[in-house]
């Protein structure tokens, strides 16, 4: 028996937790635009998992701590790196404090993710998406089916300023992808069907084999 179920077998003897049956804590990272949200909605909708949005928190930090200097729209690594003071302790909180929880979002990066991984072997699970071979106009497609859904931004950009943006997303997948290779952390390729990048992170997340 892992550390992971004899901890959630404790919080059932002593009444904290009713119907979890797993104590983990699913990271999900990648890129912008690569279906993390969506994704994450999904599963805690099908698995009952309550999650929350690095984008809360970074709005959060953006409108009532400006000094630190974190924002939407900044570049990838560096808000990553300056966000990492707060994700670091958010996700081990979540661990030592919930049973079951989702993070997700593109402030996160692989090598931030490994240390949480090594240090929490048997209570974390992590994937990242990305997008390194879709044809840029297909995305462009992608973009537009979902930019109905509350929050969407893009919606706002035209589709040459839009092509542009997809540029470096595909620049930051490769650079994900890269990383999740060099930490053994596994990288899921998004491509049209977002169904089935879900059952590949489903797989991920909850594969006891895994």
């Amino acid at each position: 028996m892992s550390k992971a179920e004899i901890l959630c077998q404790e919080n059932l003897y002593e009444g904290k937790a009713s119907w979890y049956t797993v104590c983990m804590l699913y990271i999900l990272g990648g890129t912008t635009r690569s279906g993390k949200t969506l994704i994450a909605r999904k599963l805690a909708k099908k698995k009952g998992v309550p999650y929350f949005s690095t984008d809360l928190l970074i709005s959060s930090l953006q409108r009532g701590a400006p000094e630190l200097g974190i924002k939407q729209g900044q570049k990838y690594i560096p808000k990553a790196r300056r966000l990492w003071k707060f994700t670091e302790p958010l996700m081990k909180s979540l661990i030592k404090n919930t049973d079951e929880y989702l993070l997700e979002g593109d402030g996160l990066l692989p090598l931030q993710v490994n240390k949480i991984l090594k240090e929490y072997p048997d209570e974390a699970r992590s994937c990242f998406l990305g997008f390194t071979k879709i044809k840029k106009i297909d995305k462009l497609a992608l973009i537009r089916k979902y930019e109905h859904l509350p929050n969407e931004w893009t919606s706002n950009f035209s589709d040459k300023e839009v092509l542009a943006m997809v540029d470096n997303m595909v620049d930051i997948s490769k650079y994900l992808k890269s990383e999740c290779n060099k930490y053994s952390i596994n990288f899921i390729e998004v491509g049209k069907n977002l169904s089935i990048v879900e059952k590949k992170v489903m797989d991920v997340f909850f594969n006891k084999s895994n």
